[in-house]
């Protein structure tokens, strides 16, 4: 029986994920328990801020592309018009962080600063990423599998720095990354086979600013999950030593694992989803009991405890860290696939102020125990703006009927 191609976009997605990110954990495994902890806090912490970069980049491309394929009756011609007015406007971001950049670098500064400047052609390369396309119609496997490319190239690298300067270490993995995904966009737009003339030919400032305020709500949707996580990096660097910071960093890669899974499935479940929710109109409690990411967010949480269990003997600190951790794993999935509910509903706007401020109190919350010196404050705080935002979103008690409503953004 041949499997249905959201299955095999999901495979793709997780050996993508595996090849790629399974390779940099390896590489962060051997320089942790050699005891490199400088390298992994300081490549951890900078990589977040990048990643971060990438992601405002972005612009929620990734989800408004997809969502602009995968809408009902939705011309190929349009959704390109779209895709070549945002990364029109992509490129006008990368451009100004180029400059402002260019402005504040004196030639100097540690791993960081060097690995900034190095990827910062990465974020010129990512501007024009067709991701969002090909989850919208039906090709994420491929993509997903191109995006291992940057991962490895970083992780063959990253033991050979352990002997290195922190400068030159920052300037080598930084210059991978810009190189490896230079790469790997190319090849994405093969795949997409972007009708590039046509997309561009009409393009207006005015379509251009169009396609910014429909893309902006679903990057905002999602911003505050990743300001949360860097301002966790910015608190641990702050207030614990650099072992603890990457013991944090470390379990928080282990844990990404459970969050990539679940974030494949939402991507390859786009088209499915959004036709079940308009003809269900289901409750906030129907969605999570019907979730795919949830069940497979419960998995992965109880492997997380299984390995925990497994390592306990021989790094105690990293067991215990990953037991409390694991739970996040189902919060955070929970707490998308509302999010996901508001975006087709049209109420972006709801949902963006219940992050932020969920986000914000858990973020204070870690700073006002972080004189305990210890990482837990900051997992708890996680876990707790998770909670917070699935007891917003889902209206409990009350149950959440996603009935579009005219408002604050335009629809997709």
């Amino acid at each position: 029986m041949r499997l249905p191609p959201k299955y095999i976009n999901l495979a793709l997605l997780v050996l993508g994920f595996g090849v790629g990110q399974g390779s940099l954990f390896l590489a962060n495994t051997y320089l942790y328990w050699t005891g490199h902890y400088l390298l992994v806090a300081e490549f951890g912490s900078a990589n977040a801020l990048v990643t971060l970069l990438a992601f405002v980049g972005d612009w929620g491309g990734a989800s408004y592309l997809a969502a602009r394929a995968a809408a009902p009756g939705a011309a190929d011609e349009a959704a390109e018009v779209a895709y070549a007015s945002l990364s029109a406007f992509r490129l006008l971001l990368a451009a100004v962080y180029g400059l402002a950049l260019a402005f504040v670098w004196r030639g100097d500064g540690g791993f960081l600063t060097a690995y900034l400047v190095a990827s910062a052609p990465s974020l010129i390369a990512n501007a024009v990423n067709p991701v969002g396309l090909l989850d919208g119609r039906g090709r994420s496997g491929p993509a997903g599998l191109l995006q291992a490319l940057p991962w490895i190239s970083v992780a063959v690298a990253a033991p050979f720095c352990a002997d290195l300067d922190v400068r030159s270490s920052g300037w080598l993995l930084g210059a991978l990354t810009s190189a490896a995904t230079g790469l790997t966009v190319a090849a994405q737009l093969v795949i997409a086979r972007i009708r590039i003339v046509p997309a561009a030919s009409g393009l207006t400032l005015r379509q251009i600013s169009r396609v910014a305020l429909a893309a902006a709500p679903y990057m905002s949707t999602a911003l505050p999950g990743h300001l949360l996580y860097r301002g966790q990096i910015y608190l641990a660097n702050a207030y614990l030593p650099a072992a603890a910071v990457a013991l944090f960093i470390y379990a928080r890669q282990i844990v990404g694992v459970g969050y990539q899974a679940t974030g494949f499935y939402l991507r390859v479940d786009w088209r499915d989803f959004a036709a079940w929710l308009r003809r269900a109109h289901p409750t906030a409690m129907q969605v999570l009991y019907r979730s795919g990411a949830v069940r497979l967010g419960v998995v992965a949480m109880s492997g997380l405890i299984v390995l925990a269990a497994v390592i306990g003997p021989y790094r105690p600190e990293l067991a215990r860290v990953l037991a409390v951790y694991a739970l996040a794993v189902v919060t955070v999935t929970s707490s998308a696939t509302l999010q996901r509910v508001y975006l087709l509903s049209n109420r972006a706007g709801d949902s963006v102020i219940i992050l932020a401020t969920t986000n914000a109190l858990g973020l204070v919350s870690g700073w006002g125990a972080c004189g305990l010196k210890t990482i837990y404050v900051l997992i708890l705080a996680e876990i707790s703006a998770g909670l917070m935002q699935i007891l917003l979103l889902g209206g409990f008690p009350y149950p959440l009927r996603p009935t579009p409503r005219a408002g604050a953004f335009p629809k997709p």
